[in-house]
């Protein structure tokens, strides 16, 4: 990417399950990755947003520049941002969120399980069976949570425990999370 927003450190990783062990290519299965990404894009255009009132989130304009990149816009009550995912040659796959010229996202994505990672430029990668990562992408592509404590320029969208949740909105709507303290 850039010298002002470089990957972690750490090795990526992509779970092999068919293998039962981490991708041995992280470049190839980085380009595997981007490429479920741009089918849950293509296929799920409405997000919403739970963290920020409900408000939908709607994809347009999805294009995929050349096979280790895509692009798109993602318009939310009035707001446009451009969102682009470029597959890095260290096989971390960089996501980026710009709002006109000022960039307000940058993370970097991996898939070391089921789950998607997402980690903030630089930043130290540690694994750990007690933590969750900062950003996190269920394994079945319809919700994300980011952590606004790395990313400050979401934080506007946070709810009151500074997270930042996104659900894709046909499963939200009719499957929607159980808020602790709700009957259920």
């Amino acid at each position: 990417m850039t010298a002002n927003h470089p990957p972690p450190a750490t090795r990526p990783s992509y779970f092999d399950s068919l293998a039962g062990e981490d991708a041995r290519d992280p470049l190839r299965a980085a380009r595997a990755e981007l490429d479920m990404l741009a089918l849950m894009l293509e296929a799920d255009r409405r997000w919403v947003c739970t963290s920020a009132g409900d408000r939908v989130a709607e994809i347009t304009d999805l294009t995929r520049p050349d096979a280790d990149s895509l692009a798109a816009r993602i318009t939310m009550t009035g707001t446009s941002l451009a969102l682009s995912a470029q597959v890095d040659g260290s096989g971390w796959i960089a996501i980026t969120a710009r709002l006109g010229d000022r960039e307000v996202f940058i993370g970097w994505l991996d898939r070391p399980y089921e789950e998607r990672e997402i980690w903030p430029a630089g930043g130290q990668v540690e694994r750990r069976a007690d933590t969750d990562p900062p950003g996190r992408v269920g394994k079945r592509l319809n919700w994300i949570t980011l952590d606004a404590d790395f990313w400050p320029g979401i934080g506007a969208l946070a709810d009151g425990h500074g997270f930042v949740g996104f659900h894709e909105e046909t499963s939200y709507r009719t499957n929607p999370p159980i808020e602790v303290g709700q009957p259920g």
